[in-house]
């Protein structure tokens, strides 16, 4: 896919250029422009003309307020938490009636809140109270958990982001509801594949069934509209478009047989021998909330699930984003299937961020206007949407109105001359003529496209013309939809994607090769916006991290800089969306884009950069990326912090300047002109790598603490120190914004508690043992001043503030969780916290996984809750009076 560049493809030798090959071009002169004559004046030879597609046209500049906004006069520090060394936990996901589930483990919980106001009910529809029996709860608003639970085969663990299955363990997606504030909840499966195979595998010698398998689940909520989306095992349609005649229509490929992966008897990290592994595709299932009977009532109307993709590539990754105008959900597809990687980081290997050659990020939408439309009839001849019509039938309808034809994003699968892929045709300007990268010296055509590729080993080479050549991989597509205030809808898309310049293979960075050059290997974050229905189409895209000076680090972390600028490895790229649009001034961004980024092909070491944009395009961004988690590091003799300091200078550091700290879990957000990024941040990754010293969770900011709006220098905001005791999979939390009248249809806050207080801040994270890498705690914070300063746990119950600065390492008393560690008789697990805060700040809503070792199948335990893994909810509430 990547740069022609004149005649050569690239290698480096030496820190230089040289070419593997030269390529001839063949292009179509209707397609060209410009000529020379030969000696002879008989021919015409041409010269090929690439342009950069000029960027979308908008006619608003700057983010749409919807209606003016409501910030709370509460002093959030007056209030205090009511059970501050205890989160009394409910169980969302046990089930005592057939099928009793409590045996049936749960992974990939996903939290939301609906802004429409319900009275509150319990699961059986009754009225809820309070504790005291006697005070209804009143008015609140829907929460919903969405999560994986095993229905087939013997009690597993989840693999976290991994996706390692087997025809014998089997998960189906549900989600779980409550209108009491997380007391008592509703569950309804939503995805029903378990039961059902669409394709038969060899395992083990045998030829069985590999029935639908359900992985990773996610879930977006707009007003009354709930979209759930996952990854299955079950693609029994060829044609999910239902496309007339695809010989003519199926422009991106989206059609074809589900395929599988043979892993040939591999050894996973948990232990499982895999063998042949269906490819999976994408399926949705909608729900919308309604009062069917228009009494009060409130429930989620479910329509059927639905298949989205074909699986004729390895869909993962799948993210949705709503706006009023409709839902859009990318996902990635790989054309090998899902890759083992090799595990470096904090996951399981098979999570889909190592991918294959060919691996391109896709697109579609739904206007939100067709969302709820259900077919009445069996031949869908008839719709409604009307939701006593719906109540009334026997089962799930199907949903009327299918998604938009799939949309192929970027240009990494390869195109040649005569390509039945149909888009590959009007995306072959020209051809040219590549070696096909084995030892036979044989060489075959690759499509030239009429779009830059900026993707070059260092600045002093131009981009050009983007091959088809199949070369690169993209992965972890993150969407949003922006509106603008000229009611424009814009979808902002970033993803990360292996370089494609070398020889070796870059889908998996070799971190145990010295040799390795991070100038053509590794991987890069690239960016494209568009409106929100006109997806762009087989783009080369931008890229977003920018050219820093080359550096090569040795053995005894010396820095050598050889003198040529290059894209450094950036990755795990999130988007920093602005809370409410309405609290913006003139000039302030609209979105920002944070990503990992280092001199080396590893997953560590690494620094965390901003990059900002004050508009919709390219164009708009910042020509600068802010190093926010540099700081200037002392360390003794065996490599331990002695002392941290920070400058403004650190803004502007190289990965390299100190070359054995690594970030990781980017977290940002912006408030009108603030902007609050955070991250996981070891000062010395070789010894975090060897468990010898933790992460912890880091936020830095750039708000006006009284002297004017600036970077204030990063801030240790979890105090976990030792040579036992981590931190992982943090959450950085702001107020959201006000439930607005226009919601609502009122004129006022719907509930004292959703009016926005921009001062109040919380964290929640993990914990878990360095040496057994058994996950442990959960635990949170919160700050009422923007961040200055956090509560935390001093003795047993006892809160205080702590201001987390750097000058504070070291110092805060973490006896209280060494002494929980210390006093746990049998694994007891809590993990993977998603969590939710209410716009005032007093509430804060928590889902996790919930791990005993109680067996759940023993006679003794009948009925019991407390057993295997489970979805679990927490509720924090904070009231007066203040803390002492």
């Amino acid at each position: 896919m990547k740069n022609l560049n004149l005649n050569k493809i690239y290698r480096r030798s030496g820190g230089g250029l040289v070419s593997l090959s030269a390529m001839a071009v063949f292009a179509s002169s209707a397609l060209l422009s410009g000529c020379f004559m030969d000696d002879d004046e008989t021919t015409a030879a041409v010269k090929l003309v690439v342009v950069e597609p000029p960027p979308i046209v908008l006619t608003g500049t700057t983010l749409a307020c919807d209606s003016g906004y409501t910030l709370t006069d509460v002093d959030a520090s007056t209030l205090s938490v009511v059970n501050p060394n205890s989160i009394p936990d409910k169980n969302v996901s046990f089930q005592a009636t057939e099928p009793v589930s409590n045996a049936n483990p749960n992974a990939a919980n996903n939290l939301k809140r609906m802004y429409a106001l319900v009275a509150g009910t319990t699961a059986g529809g009754a009225v809820a109270y309070e504790e005291d029996g006697e005070t209804p709860v009143g008015n609140v608003h829907p929460l919903l958990i969405s999560y994986a639970e095993q229905v087939v085969g013997p009690y597993e663990l989840g693999d976290g982001s991994a996706d390692i299955g087997d025809p014998a363990t089997l998960d189906d997606i549900f989600v779980s509801v409550s209108m009491d504030n997380g007391a008592t909840w509703k569950k309804v499966q939503v995805g029903d594949t378990a039961t059902k195979s669409s394709i038969n595998v060899s395992w083990n010698g045998s030829t069985v069934e590999y029935k639908g398998h359900s992985h990773k689940p996610t879930m977006a909520v707009k007003g009354n509209n709930v979209l759930v989306a996952w990854h299955d095992k079950y693609c029994p349609s060829g044609n999910p478009f239902d496309l007339e005649d695809p010989t003519t229509e199926d422009y991106f490929k989206v059609n074809g047989a589900q395929g599988l992966i043979d892993y040939a008897g591999l050894i996973a990290p948990n232990g499982k021998t895999l063998y042949e592994v269906p490819f999976s595709c994408v399926w949705t299932a909608r729900g919308v909330l309604a009062d069917p009977e228009a009494d009060g009532s409130y429930t989620i109307q479910w329509r059927q699930a639905q298949q989205l993709t074909s699986g004729a590539r390895d869909a993962n990754k799948v993210w949705i984003a709503a706006e009023d105008v409709g839902f859009a959900l990318t996902w990635q597809e790989d054309t090998e299937g899902l890759r083992s990687g090799k595990g470096a980081g904090p996951g399981d290997g098979y999570s889909g961020a190592t991918t294959n050659h060919g691996t391109d990020i896709w697109y579609t939408y739904i206007p939100m206007a067709d969302f709820d439309d259900v077919c009445s009839d069996e031949l869908c001849t008839a719709t409604t949407d009307v939701p006593a019509d719906i109540a009334a039938m026997l089962t799930k309808p199907k949903p009327a109105v299918n998604y938009a034809y799939a949309t192929r994003i970027t240009n990494n699968e390869t195109c040649s001359p005569g390509d039945t892929k149909l888009y590959c045709a009007d995306h072959c300007l020209a051809t040219v003529e590549q070696e096909k990268g084995n030892q036979s010296g044989d060489t075959v055509l690759r499509c030239v496209q009429n779009d830059l590729d900026y993707m070059t080993p260092d600045s002093t080479i131009a981009p050009e013309a983007a091959v088809l050549n199949g070369n690169t991989g993209a992965s972890r597509p993150a969407l949003v939809i922006l509106k603008t205030e000229a009611d424009e809808y814009v979808s902002i898309l970033a993803y990360e994607e292996t370089k494609g310049l070398s020889e070796s293979d870059p889908g998996i960075p070799n971190s145990d090769d010295p040799t390795v050059d991070i100038a053509v290997e590794g991987k890069a974050v690239y960016f494209e916006s568009f409106l929100w229905d006109q997806p762009v189409q087989v783009s080369a895209s931008r890229i977003v991290n920018l050219r820093v000076p080359e550096a090569t680090v040795d053995a005894t972390d010396t820095v050598t800089l050889t003198g040529l600028d290059i894209y450094e490895n950036a990755r795990r790229v999130v988007i920093a969306t602005q809370v409410d649009a309405c609290e913006m001034g003139a000039g302030d961004f609209t979105f920002a884009l944070m990503y990992k980024q280092g001199y080396s092909t590893r997953g560590d070491p690494s620094d965390m950069y901003i990059r900002m944009n004050k508009g919709f395009t390219y164009e708009d961004f910042e020509d600068t990326a802010t190093n926010v988690s540099a700081r200037d590091t002392v360390y003794d003799v065996d490599g331990k912090v002695e002392s941290i300091s920070w400058t403004v200078d650190n803004l502007d550091d190289m990965s390299y300047d100190n070359p054995v700290d690594n970030t990781f879990s980017p977290r940002a957000f912006l408030r009108g002109d603030e902007v609050y990024t955070a991250f996981e941040y070891t000062p010395n990754w070789r010894q975090t790598t060897n468990g010898t010293t933790p992460n912890n969770f880091w936020i830095h900011r750039y708000v006006d603490d009284g002297d004017g709006i600036m970077w204030h220098g990063p801030q240790q905001v979890t105090f976990v120190k030792g040579e036992r005791v981590s931190t992982l999979d943090p959450r950085f939390m702001p107020t959201p914004e006000t439930i607005k009248a226009n919601t609502l249809g009122l004129d006022a806050p719907a509930l004292p508690s959703d009016a926005s207080n921009p001062n109040v801040l919380f964290i929640t994270y993990g914990t878990f043992d360095m040496e057994s890498g058994v996950e442990l705690d959960l635990f949170y914070s919160r700050s009422t001043d923007k961040g200055v300063t956090w509560e935390y746990f001093d003795g047993v119950d006892s809160l205080v503030a702590v201001a987390g600065i750097n000058d504070t390492v070291g110092d805060f008393d973490d006896a209280y969780r060494h002494a929980k560690l210390a006093a746990k008789n049998e694994p007891l697990e809590e993990k993977e916290v998603q969590s939710l805060v209410s716009p005032d700040g007093s509430l804060l809503f928590n889902a996790w996984l919930h791990e005993s070792t109680t067996a759940c199948d023993d006679p003794e335990n009948s009925g019991v809750t407390d057993c295997g893994l489970e979805s679990s909810f927490g509720l924090v509430p904070y009231v007066t009076p203040a803390i002492p």
